[in-house]
């Protein structure tokens, strides 16, 4: 019979977060997910505080190791909440909500990108901005303007049919965006607002 707090699963080697990555807290958040989800399946949520501190920095990435170092604190003598707190405020510093709407506003899509990575990095783009309720109207409004001008079928579709921005897990009509050169996929989206 296997003991759980001696052993588990080595997570995926794809696991460290990207220190340089363009978007910081996404990452962070990303990572932080992941590190939840092998914490869960593996069913290392009551174990001590020593062992998921060396599992957390084990998986973070031999780059961050460089910034727990920057906390000035010992392995052993940081509870693991704390270390996600430090984690936490390092990689996600305090919000600009102008500056994180002007990126949002000034978004264009690419001249060869998909409908869907466009779509997906506005809505990623906007959770910083502090748009509340409005959020996903504003989003179909920026999504509309800032299309490539060989998408222009599209624009006019949105215009004139005042789709509801419900992301892309709506069931609603699928618009095939071939119209639009050099960008494939579908664009989902509910007419019932």
């Amino acid at each position: 019979m296997s003991d759980k707090s001696t052993s588990c699963p080595l997570p995926p080697s794809n696991f460290s977060i990207d220190i340089n990555a363009s978007n910081m807290p996404l990452a962070w958040r990303n990572f932080k997910t992941s590190l939840g989800i092998y914490t869960i399946a593996n069913d290392l949520e009551k174990e001590s505080d020593k062992r998921k501190v060396a599992i957390l920095l084990q998986t973070i990435g031999s780059d961050a190791l460089q910034i727990f170092y920057s906390f000035n604190t010992e392995i052993d003598k940081i509870t693991y909440k704390d270390l996600l707190a430090k984690f936490e405020d390092y990689f996600t510093p305090r919000v600009n909500i102008s500056v994180e709407r002007h990126k949002l506003f000034n978004r264009k899509q690419g001249p060869d990108e998909e409908i869907e990575t466009y779509a997906t990095d506005l809505k990623n783009l906007s959770i910083q901005c502090n748009f509340e309720g409005l959020a996903d109207d504003i989003v179909k409004d920026i999504f509309s303007w800032n299309l490539n001008s060989s998408c222009s079928y599209i624009r006019e579709r949105i215009l004139i049919e005042k789709p509801s921005w419900v992301g892309f897990e709506s069931k609603a009509p699928e618009f095939d965006d071939t119209d639009c050169a050099g960008v494939s996929g579908t664009l989902d989206w509910n007419t019932s607002k």
